[in-house]
């Protein structure tokens, strides 16, 4: 089975917040529940600030395609673990989206009849982190 996890939500603050959820990993004849979380808010999807129109959603490139030549600026590479600041606190609508198959090599997630069964019922609780 292939699974997609899409979150979408708007915010007014807390950039540096994460979500926190259990996703189920096959065990044998049984799955087990595993910790995941997502990025921090400020690097999920931007899709709109509020007052402003959509943002247009960008095409995924392809693997093998050239990367664009981007002028460098004065400012250099950003420190990837620098924290941004962001001083526009107008609300926001984000997503962020965890393919499954793509994370397995193309796999999905096989699943037997009992698993299913079980997995209809199962309950995603998210914390905010």
């Amino acid at each position: 089975m292939n699974f997609t996890l899409a979150f979408e939500l708007k915010q007014e603050a807390g950039h540096n917040l994460k979500l926190k959820y259990e996703w189920p990993q096959p065990n044998a004849e049984d799955y087990e529940l595993k910790e995941c979380e997502t990025a921090a808010l400020r690097d999920w999807n931007l899709l709109q600030i509020e007052g402003e129109e959509p943002l247009a959603v960008e095409e995924p490139v392809a693997e093998n395609a050239k990367p664009s030549p981007t002028k460098k600026g004065a400012a250099g590479k950003k420190d990837p673990k620098a924290v941004e600041e962001i001083t526009d606190n107008r609300p926001r609508v984000v997503n962020y989206t965890r393919n499954i198959a793509e994370e397995s090599g193309g796999a999905g997630m096989r699943f037997t009849e009992p698993i299913i069964t079980k997995f209809v019922s199962q309950i995603l609780v998210i914390h905010v982190i």
